[in-house]
């Protein structure tokens, strides 16, 4: 419909098109429209300041079965830097030659215990030697080995030199040598008495002297000696009295130059 003109028309105007009337009240809320897209994602903001440090917390319980001041929780383990005390016995195994090497800080190899080839050894590295037990028994010793109160090795020899005296016989001179090894409550001599000269032709004895007594309650005969009276060899008796330290030889002696050449069996 047109606009009436006021200026024709008799008509007077209660609506002006050109004003505005006052505002009406606020219509209802209408229905929310669908969610629009999601926009780009923004700049990081800054980082704030660190908050302060909070109460330090109680400690843990440490479980009994941990190693001594450490938190591993193996149990039933050795250590290498504390005493480790073995309830059960042990088993130590190797494709090679098992073995266990004991040291200290001073020694490289103070003791090593090992099988090898069928036998249980033992290395002391100080005194540079090797035992060995074989699976039958046998022992086995690089070195020496020395027996209670000794400080001879068993079964070495210990050269002397012997006194002879006279007894029937009459004799002096002579080159004396001699040498015993020990085993046990035993010794073994064997002595050389050459170009010692008798005075006089007698059966009877003469003494080659020991650097110990004999303690055997029994006396000791048996043992091999020769007499060379200057032209031939014959036999010699040679014995031991307990309680004396001598070796009495008896021979059928020929005034001149003579020889002795024998072993004895001693008891200690």
């Amino acid at each position: 419909m047109a606009i009436p003109d006021p200026a024709t028309t008799n008509w007077v105007p209660i609506w002006n098109p050109v004003s505005e009337g006052p505002i009406g009240p606020v219509g209802p809320t209408g229905p929310t429209g669908p969610t629009g897209p999601q926009g780009p994602k923004g700049d990081k903001g800054d980082k704030g300041d660190t908050g302060a440090t909070g109460p330090s917390g109680s400690a843990g319980i440490h479980a009994p079965t941990h190693r001594p001041g450490g938190t591993d929780p193996l149990v039933n383990n050795a250590w290498t830097d504390v005493a480790n005390t073995f309830i059960s016995p042990q088993t130590i195994s190797g494709t090679g030659s098992p073995e266990l090497d004991l040291n200290n800080t001073t020694e490289a190899h103070l003791i090593r215990l090992l099988n090898y080839q069928n036998k249980f050894q033992v290395y002391y590295n100080p005194m540079g030697q090797l035992f060995g037990v074989d699976l039958v028994g046998n022992i086995a010793c690089l070195a020496d080995i020395y027996e209670k109160g000794r400080g001879i090795p068993l079964g070495h020899r210990i050269a002397y030199t012997p006194t002879l005296t006279s007894g029937a016989a009459t004799v002096s001179g002579g080159s004396l040598a001699a040498e015993y090894s020990l085993v046990g409550r035993t010794a073994t001599f064997s002595y050389t008495l050459s170009g010692f000269t008798v005075a006089n032709t007698v059966t009877g004895e003469v003494y080659i002297s020991l650097p110990f007594a004999v303690v055997s309650s029994l006396t000791n005969v048996g043992s091999a000696s020769n007499y060379h009276n200057g032209t031939k060899w014959g036999p010699a008796l040679a014995y031991c009295i307990p309680g004396e330290s001598r070796i009495r030889i008896v021979a059928d002696f020929v005034a001149g130059t003579s020889y002795i050449w024998g072993t004895a069996t001693v008891p200690i």
